[in-house]
């Protein structure tokens, strides 16, 4: 009732670089080279942010995408769709991903699909017993945009095209500085505002915010047509202000009137 107090002593030493975030990034992925196959994947995952962070990937690259909540939902998906690839969480109730690989790899009716285990306890001993079960392939969570790019790579044989070697962030951020009289004058963010914009744009958007990708949020930005620059300026202004949580409201909110009819 009255506190506690906890001491603790943690062992550190100066690092032997000193800004290793001013080493040169990667060329980011921006697309799928031209001519490669559709190939169809399934998402396996219990939690739907997982689910969808890993679809929003899937997604940005073109490619054909189911999801499922558990290892029974995946074996109907996989008699169903045929999918080329799926990315299968371990841990799930009902049936978790070591039971349902296995019986996915019994089903008749064709070569098996690739399956890479996704999973938040990644040790050695887990990699080997997620391979000897049945998995082609093994990552951790939270699950790295590159990491999975790799891995499509590696396994579907995927090519892709890549962003400029520059720096994207600072040329970005210096083309959407926003003087304060625009600023004065920006619109609210509704979702009304996305009905005018086209419906694959969308999903791109989101994937660079769950990412917190600033170069490809300001490309994205930049794909909005002169007609809506107030609403190109309220987004950039989000940007800049890091408030991709807003953003990311922003654009669940919004409903396609499709959508809504089903």
């Amino acid at each position: 009732g009255v506190g506690s107090q906890f001491i603790l002593t943690l062992p550190v030493k100066q690092a032997a670089m000193a800004y290793p975030s001013l080493l040169p990034r990667p060329n980011r992925v921006i697309g799928l080279a031209p001519g490669q196959p559709q190939f169809r994947i399934l998402v396996v995952d219990d939690q739907p942010d997982n689910r969808r962070l890993v679809k929003q990937v899937m997604l940005f690259l073109g490619l054909e995408v189911w999801e499922a909540s558990n290892g029974t939902e995946a074996i109907q998906r996989v008699e169903r769709e045929r999918p080329d690839l799926i990315w299968m969480d371990i841990r799930m109730p009902e049936m978790d991903g070591y039971e349902a690989t296995k019986r996915i790899r019994a089903l008749p009716g064709g070569p098996p699909p690739i399956i890479i285990a996704i999973t938040a306890q990644v040790t050695a001993g887990g990699q080997q017993q997620a391979l000897a079960s049945g998995f082609n392939d093994y990552v951790g969570k939270p699950c790295q945009e590159q990491v999975l790019f790799d891995k499509l790579a590696n396994h579907l044989g995927l090519k892709y095209l890549y962003a400029a070697p520059e720096d994207e962030l600072a040329h970005f951020s210096e083309a959407f500085s926003i003087p304060e009289e625009v600023l004065a004058h920006l619109p609210a963010l509704t979702s009304d505002l996305l009905s005018t914009l086209p419906k694959s744009w969308l999903p791109e958007l989101e994937t660079a915010v769950l990412h917190c990708d600033e170069p490809r949020l300001y490309q994205l930005i930049q794909q909005i047509p002169e007609k809506h620059s107030l609403l190109a300026h309220s987004l950039a202004h989000f940007v800049n202000d890091f408030r991709f949580e807003e953003i990311l409201q922003f654009t669940r909110s919004y409903q396609p009137q499709e959508s809504a009819e089903r």
